[in-house]
């Protein structure tokens, strides 16, 4: 396993476990399925800032993807949490896995949240690959 996937496996095992008094944590769990992107998403907010981790699977080694956590749900697109450039393209390793982190100066407060996964396309183009709605945990 590379050590960009532990790092974000752990990162995401850091924002499962407790969290201190003023902090809330979100994750998400994308679906997966025969032949597509499974992977998570976790957040924790707080004293004004976000740390956020994605890890997925799966993929197609070269393949790029945006990624975003959005206000709203999976239905349809709502206003970025932090701005577009904040969030960095995941590249797809050889063993099918891609990850990262995300500092934003801006607080999450009560959601709904999604996380939303876009395959990005020659051209500039987006085709939406997976999305996640957020939970709140204690």
């Amino acid at each position: 396993m590379r050590r960009s996937t532990l790092l974000v496996a752990a990162t995401l095992a850091a924002c499962a476990g407790p969290v201190d008094v003023g902090q809330t944590a979100w994750q998400g769990t994308f679906p997966g399925g025969p032949g597509r992107i499974t992977g998570s998403v976790a957040a924790v907010s707080g004293s004004g800032r976000t740390h956020a981790s994605i890890a997925i699977q799966h993929g197609t080694p070269g393949q790029a993807f945006g990624w975003r956590i959005q206000l709203g749900d999976c239905q349809a697109e709502g206003a970025l949490v932090g701005g577009a450039a904040s969030y960095p393209v995941l590249t797809v390793a050889e063993d099918g896995t891609a990850g990262a982190d995300v500092y934003l100066s801006r607080t999450m407060s009560a959601g709904p949240y999604a996380a939303r996964l876009v395959q990005l396309q020659a051209g500039g183009g987006q085709l939406l690959a997976a999305c996640t709605m957020l939970q709140q945990t204690p």
